[in-house]
């Protein structure tokens, strides 16, 4: 086989693959389009509310925030036993 030959083989095989792919995508895009529209536009609904990060959240239940050993802030609650150093592995 001469290399004239072998290129155009390498040529002829880009070119089937990439033609592969075209029709590949050309399906997913048709698969798209041909769903329904209602399923689309029936999707679910929100009947509850959007939290109030102020009034919903319990913030003095969040404290005492340590890390390690490390008090950030302390709020006057108890607090379990931490590890003496931040970095741990277990």
């Amino acid at each position: 086989m001469n290399s004239s030959s072998t290129t155009l083989t390498l040529v002829r095989r880009r070119l089937v693959a990439t033609v592969a792919r075209l029709v590949a995508l050309a399906a997913l895009i048709c698969s798209l389009f041909a769903m329904p529209t209602s399923v689309w536009a029936d999707g679910p609904t929100c009947h509850g509310q959007f939290m109030n990060p102020i009034t919903d959240i319990c913030w003095s239940c969040m404290f005492p925030l340590t890390i390690g050993s490390a008090t950030l802030v302390s709020d006057g609650q108890p607090d379990i036993d931490n590890p003496s150093s931040p970095v741990c592995y277990c």
